[in-house]
Order: C-alpha cells, then structure tokens, then sequence
C-alpha cells in the first residue's frame, strides 16, 4: 500500500511538471505583448499548425515565416518564447557630406569610388552603435562586393559584443560562414540562421578568410564601402586590435521590432 502511494504521488507530481512546462512556453507578439495559443508555420511552401506546448519541439528553418491572423511574420525562439515581430526596420550606414550625416541608398552606394579590401588572414570590423529606443532583433545583414579577387576558401562572418570599444572576439554572438565562391558583385545579404537580440552597447560585424595553405595576407574581396565608419583590424600575426585611417564597408541592417 505504501509503494501504491508513493506511485501516484510520483505520477501526480509528473502531470503538475509536465503542465508547468507547456504552460511555460508562449507565443508572443513583440509589439503588445499580446499571447497567442497557435500560429501556422510556413516552411518550404507548406503550411504547419503550431501549438504554443508544442514550440521547443519544431525544427525551424532560416527561411520560415509565421502566419497569424492571414499576416505574415518574421519570428525568432528565445527561451520557452516564440517571438512574433511586425515591423522590419532598415538600417543603412551614412556618409559625412559638409558635416551632415547623410543617408546613402543603395543606388547611389554602387556609385560610391572607395573600396574597402577584404584580405585573407586579417580580421576586418566595423562598429554599429544601437540607437533603437526600444528592445529590436538583427535578421540580417547586407554589403556590396565590388570585385572578387580570390575564389578559393570560406568567408566567415561573426558578430560581436563592444567590450569598450574593441570586439569581444573572445566570445562571438553568432557566426556564419560563406563559401567565397557564392559571394557574387552587386549586393550579398547575410540572412542569419536567428535573430540576435541587438545588444545595448552596439555591436561588431566582422568579416575573416582564413588561408591555412598560405601565410601571406592576399586581397580577396573588395567591398562597396563610406567614409564615416572606420576599419577595425587584426592580424593572425599581431593578435592585437588596431582603428585605421580608412574608411570601412557599407552596410545595410535589416531589424526586428
């Protein structure tokens, strides 16, 4: 009688864990914070009910959108949440005209003379503070080749923290590599593989080939680039972080609010 007891205890204490835990994962809409019990999954051209219990439990693809109410979502899982955004904002970077910012737009971007050189074997970053007055997400990332140089090896892309002004390379946010040979002239966005929440002190967009067979430093890509933001570079040899004279890429932010 004793060990019937205790069985059902365990088996009690099991269901009450088990409905803490669906109960524990949402469906949110970043906007009003309003929950939703259901959404559809569009994946591939298929279309997928989703319960909110059942979140944790799907395998999501970069390219999946969320239906809701017949609108379409971009969506990001952070924690037991499913994160529902309406608005995409863009970002471009800007140039200094007569001591205005100005913003460029793509068109007049191509038209840009500046190069900003890509090399194998030296770390090439740029700072972009957050200026969002509100908690946003980054769903992707945009530049411009100019000319590819060198074909061979993988381009990675890494975000980074700002640990005072410097990259905290010690610890990336999110990494993506590339072979060199997808990168195409005219425009490349990075689309990443989930949002990353936008930290509060900015953040670090970096871009590194590493060249294993070769020592040297050798040009691989050129990019579009603009004259307000400047190069941070490391080299495999230095190890050591340093602010150039030159202006760096230009950028395009797609963010999710």
């Amino acid at each position: 009688m004793q060990f019937l007891f205790i069985w059902k205890r365990v088996l009690l204490f099991s269901f009450f864990l088990l409905e803490f835990l669906c109960n524990a994962q949402k469906i949110i809409k970043f906007s009003d914070g309003k929950e939703i019990d259901s959404v559809y999954i569009l994946s591939s051209g298929n279309k997928n009910l989703i319960l909110k219990k059942d979140i944790k439990r799907h395998n999501y693809n970069t390219n999946d959108k969320i239906l809701y109410q017949n609108k379409v979502y971009d969506f990001t899982l952070e924690k037991d949440s499913l994160i529902l955004f309406d608005k995409v904002q863009e970002i471009e970077s800007v140039n200094i005209i007569n001591n205005k910012k100005e913003e460029i737009s793509i068109k007049n971007a191509k038209k840009l003379n500046y190069i900003c050189s890509i090399f194998s074997n030296i770390k090439k970053a740029i700072f972009i503070p957050n200026n969002f007055n509100k908690k946003s997400y980054l769903k992707s990332i945009t530049v411009f080749p100019k000319r590819i140089l060198n074909k061979k090896g993988v381009l990675q892309i890494l975000i980074y923290e700002n640990n005072n002004g410097l990259p905290k390379d010690d610890t990336e946010i999110l990494k993506v590599e590339k072979n060199i040979t997808e990168v195409k002239t005219g425009t490349l966005e990075i689309i990443l593989p989930k949002p990353v929440l936008y930290p509060e002190k900015g953040l670090f967009i970096l871009f590194y080939i590493e060249d294993k067979e070769n020592s040297f430093s050798n040009k691989a890509i050129n990019l579009n680039c603009n004259s307000e933001s400047k190069e941070f570079i490391k080299s495999d040899y230095t190890k050591q972080w340093s602010i150039t004279n030159f202006p760096s890429f230009q950028y395009k932010l797609k963010i999710l609010q």
